[in-house]
């Protein structure tokens, strides 16, 4: 008989994106059986990575700790400015030996290869995972990549292993968003779901918000938008969801742009808007 999953409520913390409910959550975990004791750092880390406590984590993993510590000291090392050719290089080396199969370290190097566009990679290291946590970013990466026909075949992947669980309901209902129209609708009352069972988040509200935007209803967008500011106001996703509201509500979304810039100068999304007002102010000043 295996074991319960003393982590249920940490790893569901976690993925909602309340991370820091999450750690408190392993305060309490102390007593758990040591095949566990692994999972529950490793989560800690993650949650401790997303709160932005880079040097946290990095002082606190040994050089020598076991692959799936290891792995999750070279996405924060990755996170916080290490080179991307070096960890690229790393994860393959790694992934090239008896760790290749370390759940972690395939959930980790699907993240970066994501983040690095290395899409073909990243669905690689997902599907090799085998979990539903590996599936969910399987879903968002093809989400990504414009194929939301391979999306809902995910999707229904992890419905046929668990419907219920949160990981499916989260690939769910990005997919819906993804779909547009009434599917935001379905979305929406999912992500409410969510919010009911395990506490807002700013992630789950940002999500939520996206699909009023699918629906048109930007006023609500807006509503919901405002209370993640309130509920975390270091989340870049947010202030990326404010300006896209902000233009349809014709408000100014300057201030939006300043504090994302403060908060990280090289976030995706910013450094995209910023070639784009460079190109048009290059473009306006020849007519000048």
């Amino acid at each position: 008989m295996s074991e319960p999953d003393e982590l249920f409520t940490l790893k569901n913390q976690f993925w909602v994106g309340n991370y820091r409910n999450a750690i408190q959550e392993a305060t309490v975990l102390s007593h758990i059986p040591e095949s566990q004791k692994m999972d529950r750092d490793v989560y800690v880390f993650r949650a401790q990575l997303a709160l932005r406590n880079f040097d946290g984590v990095l002082h606190a993993i040994p050089d020598d700790a076991p692959i799936s510590l290891s792995a999750i000291k070279l996405y924060a090392t990755y996170l916080n400015g290490g080179d991307a050719e070096i960890t690229l290089l790393t994860l393959r080396e790694w992934l090239g030996t008896q760790h290749g199969e370390n759940s972690h370290l395939l959930l980790v190097a699907g993240l970066i290869f994501m983040r690095e566009h290395k899409f073909s990679d990243a669905l690689s290291a997902f599907t090799r995972g085998r979990s539903l946590e590996h599936s969910m970013y399987a879903t968002l990466l093809y989400l990504k990549m414009d194929r939301i026909d391979l999306a809902e075949k995910q999707v229904q992947d992890m419905k046929r292993i668990d419907e219920d669980a949160t990981c499916t309901q989260l690939a769910k209902s990005w997919t819906l968003v993804a779909k547009g129209g009434d599917a935001c609708d379905e979305a929406a009352l999912h992500f409410q779901e969510l919010r009911d069972r395990f506490g807002a988040s700013a992630q789950l509200l940002n999500a939520a918000a996206v699909a009023y935007m699918g629906l048109l209803n930007y006023a609500e967008a807006d509503h919901l938008l405002n209370e993640a500011l309130a509920k975390d106001p270091a989340f870049e996703e947010t202030y990326v969801n404010l300006v896209a509201v902000s233009q349809h509500l014709k408000k100014d979304s300057s201030a939006y742009i300043a504090t994302l810039a403060q908060l990280n100068p090289a976030n995706e999304w910013l450094e995209a808007y910023q070639r784009l007002e460079n190109g048009f102010a290059r473009l306006a000043a020849s007519y000048c």
